[in-house]
């Protein structure tokens, strides 16, 4: 479930899930060249930013909240998001949603600085 972010210094960061990809892509977005990740159903890595993000599926995911699951078709994620509900957004989306989630509640258990 982590998150690369390949910055144009050469340096990677890694989140360890889509939820802390996100904010520390809005922490350096102007630096980041790549962010890849994994989708959830596949396994196989994918270009975040032109992936969909599932958020809060009624699924636990032991990690940061709110849980946020990658796909890299539209279709997988509409079919996952039927049986598991859940928000669905593209990535452009999705980081509007993450910050206005990080105004109300997050629990994120990282420093991503």
């Amino acid at each position: 479930m982590s998150v690369r972010l390949f910055q144009q210094s050469g340096q990677i960061d890694t989140a360890c899930c889509a939820h802390c990809g996100l904010l520390r892509y809005q922490q350096i977005s102007d630096q980041v060249e790549q962010m890849i990740g994994t989708d959830f159903l596949l396994g196989t890595t994918v270009n975040v930013t032109t992936a969909y993000l599932l958020f809060e599926p009624d699924l636990p995911i032991r990690c940061c909240s709110p849980s946020i699951l990658l796909f890299e078709k539209k279709g997988s994620a509409k079919r996952f998001q039927k049986g598991f509900n859940g928000r669905l957004y593209p990535f452009w989306e999705a980081l509007e949603q993450v910050k206005h989630s990080m105004t109300a509640s997050c629990s994120c258990h990282h420093d991503l600085s």
